[in-house]
């Protein structure tokens, strides 16, 4: 009896030591697959940085400014304004899925959002569109184009959260964290050469903030997109495999 009591005890406190030293890793990757990240926290003159590492910088295009934002500073647009992200084999290296999204603040009726013609959109539908409150992921793929036209209605003029998904096998709409819609897709990501705009696409209109805004190479999980309504600072506070409130710092510090 008392080695079988020695023995629990023992297992137990190897559990408890674990879960103290080794906290459960639920949501603990969002730095994986991450291959850009504007925060528009920092900037040098018109480039706005990509805090991911992987230097896919912008450039503030036709007097876009940086504003307040829904966390930290944002970038504010008008008609013809945004941010112009020039095209890198880190861009380029989408192919199997991908995850776009951010903070949105639609200050007037619009038509577009973030857009890299040929390859994927997320936008504010247009007036004459399914849902004109509403937006619309979309990816081309070697099988062709595939849209998610959102029912939710967007209010504007405030910051909601708005993220596309694709796995190679659905194409996903969220707001605020909640399925808007999902579709079936499959194929491989389009890369036709063009740059990627923020805010912005040729002729068409985004009028209002922008925040926040990440594009990952895999799909996020409804609850990842959920603890990014946190905001990054909060997400990548504490890295789970340390302990340690250093990954943030990391990646705010790496391109400065």
């Amino acid at each position: 009896m008392k080695i079988f009591s020695s023995t629990v005890e023992l297992s137990t406190a190897l559990l408890l030591f674990c879960f103290c030293v080794f906290p459960l890793q639920v949501e603990a990757d969002l730095k994986d697959g991450l291959l850009a990240l504007w925060l528009f926290d920092t900037a040098k003159g018109k480039v706005i940085e990509d805090s991911s590492g992987n230097e896919n910088h912008g450039e503030l295009n036709n007097g876009a400014k940086r504003d307040a934002g829904k966390f930290g500073q944002a970038v504010v647009t008008k008609p013809q304004q945004g941010v112009d992200v020039p095209v890198t084999d880190s861009l380029n290296s989408l192919k199997e899925a991908m995850s776009l999204g951010g903070w949105f603040r639609i200050d007037d009726d619009s038509d577009t959002g973030h857009r890299r013609n040929g390859s994927y959109l997320l936008e504010d539908q247009a007036g004459g569109e399914r849902n004109p409150d509403g937006w619309v992921f979309a990816v081309w793929t070697d099988s062709g184009i595939g849209l998610a036209w959102g029912q939710m209605k967007v209010k504007q003029e405030v910051w909601t959260h708005i993220a596309g998904t694709y796995d190679g096998k659905m194409l996903s709409l969220y707001i605020n964290g909640k399925l808007d819609v999902s579709i079936k897709k499959d194929g491989k990501i389009a890369n036709p050469g063009d740059p990627l705009g923020l805010g912005k696409y040729g002729g068409e209109t985004y009028i209002g903030g922008i925040d926040e805004v990440f594009l990952y190479d895999r799909a996020l999980s409804a609850g990842e997109l959920k603890e990014l309504l946190k905001g990054f600072e909060s997400a990548f506070a504490v890295d789970p495999s340390y302990r340690l409130t250093t990954r943030w710092a990391t990646l705010k510090t790496r391109n400065q």
